[in-house]
């Protein structure tokens, strides 16, 4: 019995990359659209860096209460709905598109955030690009 490690099955997501946490989160082609848009309409600009320090750099950047939120949803459901994308595809064979995902996603964000205490606080162009009246 020889100690090689087994390969890594490639990424379900684009099936050109050997599946990592990094690579499915971050680099991945489809993650990447889903991340472009988004960052786009929250009007964010993220740096390249690993996943496991994108905690830390957002709760660092975006400090500010209302913010802070808006980062925590964005980092946590953008991460959640890639992974649950990579868990239907191999468990269920179903292949959801980025652009639906994209949707899902802005409308969870502003879902959550139009129940926050402090709406009322939150400055008007956070209100305008999730579209929370």
């Amino acid at each position: 019995m020889h100690n090689q490690p087994l390969p890594q099955p490639p990424c379900l997501l684009c099936h050109t990359h050997e599946e990592n946490h990094n690579h499915l989160f971050f680099q991945c082609r489809y993650s990447q659209m889903v991340w472009q848009a988004l960052l786009l309409k929250a009007q964010v600009h993220w740096p390249t860096i690993p996943w496991m320090e994108a905690w830390d750099w957002a709760s660092t950047e975006y400090n500010s209460g209302v913010q802070t939120k808006m980062m925590g949803l964005l980092l946590g459901a953008t991460i959640y709905c890639l992974w649950q994308e990579r868990n239907r595809r191999f468990h269920d064979q179903h292949f959801g598109t980025p652009q639906k995902m994209i949707e899902d996603i802005t409308n969870l964000i502003r879902d959550k955030l139009g129940t926050l205490r402090e709406r009322d606080e939150m400055p008007e162009s956070l209100r305008s690009c999730w579209n929370i009246q």
